[in-house]
């Protein structure tokens, strides 16, 4: 005759385990963010996501989702930033100021604050 001495079974196990852990990996999960940035007034994911755009008063700024780095950092002043999108090929990233002006920029590495195209009302 075989006996088992286990009160629970082995799912249950795991879960309580799973359980027992998430206190220590949830202030990691949900505490991760970006203490560089002031007033941040939109935030956007390339299609790949392997990269955010965080826009404030007069930039926007690239980020690395992963480790958090900041990669550039693209300056329009005096002319305040209004939004920042990727287009859905990663190409470009357009940037709508205050103005009125649309510019784009190169939306991929390696970055450039050079502007490739500009529409103005």
């Amino acid at each position: 005759m075989v006996t088992n001495h286990s009160f629970l079974p082995r799912p249950f196990l795991v879960l309580f385990f799973l359980l027992a852990i998430l206190p220590f990996v949830s202030p990691w999960c949900y505490y991760t963010s970006f203490s560089t940035i002031a007033n941040p007034t939109v935030i956007d994911y390339c299609r790949d996501n392997t990269r955010i755009v965080v826009t404030s008063n007069n930039n926007a700024f690239i980020f690395d989702p992963v480790i958090y780095a900041l990669q550039h950092t693209v300056s329009f002043a005096p002319v305040n930033v209004r939004t920042a999108r990727f287009t859905k090929d990663n190409k470009f990233l357009a940037v709508g100021l205050s103005n009125g002006s649309v510019v784009f920029l190169n939306g991929s590495p390696p970055y450039s604050n050079t502007v490739l195209h500009a529409v103005t009302p």
